[in-house]
């Protein structure tokens, strides 16, 4: 099978699919072209046999048609509706071979998307063979648009969790021996991920009580040099995620404040490393990941008072406690994982040759 993806931003969790696709299945191809890498999340991207990349920057129509003609891809996935080059193509070769919408938004019954639905249906008619999305509230918006249920399908953002689970091993026999007191936080720097106030909630905790707890964050962006210096506040900078396992073994309770995040592959990156959660409940895959009290707890994005309550929940727990939630946040992670991404991808590719 070939498959030709029209993406955004390039990632090392979707990277970590097409690899583990390919390892499976040597025979297929992937064509991906993309947005150049985002300096505030600069990876460092591996490549493998068959995993062809192209960069979306200064590529003409031509050029893109160019890939079609040399590929012959039995499938194609277009990364979002805003672009309009790639709609521009896939209107032009729908009719020829299937395309997926993929997409990562939330229905938020804003007057915008309210007011968009309509123009929305409109333009998809007849364009797409059905969406591949996130997770739940991506499959809810995606029936608002007017896909049938069959033509939806899930976990289009997944990870290599094996990879995780083997951090979790790795770091098991330690954390057993001595939790870890320290929370993670890995986000960009930049105004909706909410750091600030994940900053100050902890500071005014650590001024409240007498605590051992430390806050790592790894990261960089926009608001770097804004960033809040204290002494139990450790920033990283930006962390390649093949050095995750360096922060897996010291760190033990992952948290993410975001304003807003419609998905948010990391939290299932470290709840398959083994990892308590405290989110925010406008991080969308919390609705897959995390369940209150058994695994972590929720708080409202931006506000301080309930950062401080689930932050304080995880302090005062006992080594037992965080080691039994970090258990249930490992069986819970493999819901989305790189095998089952790849079996999807195979199932679309396959669908129309029935």
């Amino acid at each position: 099978m070939r498959a030709v993806f029209l993406y955004t931003e390039l990632a090392d969790y979707t990277m970590a699919c097409f690899r583990k696709h390919l390892q499976l299945h040597p025979e297929d191809e992937i064509h991906v072209i993309h947005y150049p890498v985002n300096s505030e999340a600069p990876f460092q991207f591996e490549t493998t046999e068959n995993l062809f990349l192209y960069t979306r920057e200064g590529m003409e129509i031509e050029d893109l048609w160019d890939i079609y003609s040399n590929t012959s891809p039995e499938v194609i996935f277009c990364s979002g509706w805003n672009d309009a080059f790639y709609n521009k193509f896939v209107k032009a070769v729908c009719k020829t071979v299937p395309v997926y919408l993929c997409f990562d938004n939330i229905f938020r019954y804003t007057p915008k998307q309210i007011g968009g639905l309509l123009i929305a249906r409109w333009m998809f008619r007849g364009v797409y063979a059905g969406v591949w999305v996130p997770g739940s509230r991506q499959r809810e918006f995606a029936k608002l648009l007017g896909f049938k249920e069959s033509r939806i399908f899930t976990g289009f953002y997944s990870t290599d969790t094996g990879k995780f689970g083997e951090m979790y091993q790795h770091a098991k026999a330690a954390k057993l021996e001595q939790f870890p007191k320290r929370f993670l936080c890995v986000a960009r720097y930049v105004p909706q991920k909410g750091l600030e106030y994940l900053w100050e909630a902890f500071a005014e905790l650590c001024a409240e009580q007498n605590t051992e707890w430390e806050l790592w964050c790894a990261g960089t962006g926009e608001n770097f040099e804004h960033r809040l210096i204290h002494n139990k506040i450790i920033h990283l900078g930006f962390v390649q995620p093949k050095d995750f396992d360096k922060l897996i073994n010291q760190t033990g309770v992952f948290v993410l404040p975001s304003m807003f995040e419609p998905w948010g592959v990391v939290v299932n990156e470290f709840a398959a490393a083994g990892f308590p959660l405290v989110l925010s409940r406008k991080v969308g895959s919390s609705a897959e990941f995390l369940v209150e009290g058994e695994n972590g707890y929720l708080f409202s994005p931006g506000n301080k008072k309930q950062i401080k309550s689930g932050l304080r929940k995880m302090m005062n727990a006992s080594k037992e406690e965080c080691l039994a939630m970090g258990e249930a946040s490992r069986k819970i992670a493999d819901k989305y994982n790189a095998v089952s991404w790849s079996a999807t991808l195979t199932k679309l590719g396959a669908l129309h040759k029935l």
